[in-house]
């Protein structure tokens, strides 16, 4: 006890234990740590659907918007849930079975394969050749 009765140790017994009771009570509350956000910027880099081997046709239109030809058509990728539900990405547009874009119409999607139809013509798109 006889630590305790020099004024300096009393003080620094007295400031702890009015820290303790504020955390207690919830009075004194830790500072926040907030992450630095960071922003993604794909510019410049290479499409993950394209693959890294074989020989690729990408087409200069965006959108389905001005598709006039097959020519016009890229298949960028295909998805199929578990659940059966089929969606292809052509241009960088998500369409599904049956979908209508100005003058194309997706007819079938398969799981390399994806059938369309443009102009009253049939043609079938692979994603890998």
């Amino acid at each position: 006890m006889y630590l305790w009765k020099k004024k300096k140790h009393k003080k620094a017994l007295a400031l702890a234990t009015a820290f303790v009771m504020a955390v207690t009570a919830g009075v004194v509350m830790c500072p926040r740590i907030f992450a630095e956000e960071y922003v993604y910027n794909a510019g410049g880099k290479r499409d993950p659907f394209i693959p890294l081997a074989g020989d690729t046709v990408i087409s200069s239109t965006d959108g389905l918007g001005d598709v006039m030809s097959l020519e016009d058509v890229a298949l960028q990728g295909i998805v199929i849930s578990p659940d059966g539900n089929k969606s292809a990405i052509i241009n960088g547009e998500i369409l599904t079975e049956g979908a209508v874009v100005g003058q194309l119409k997706v007819v079938s999607i398969n799981s390399n394969e994806v059938i369309v139809e443009l102009d009253g013509n049939v043609y079938t798109l692979k994603l890998y050749e």
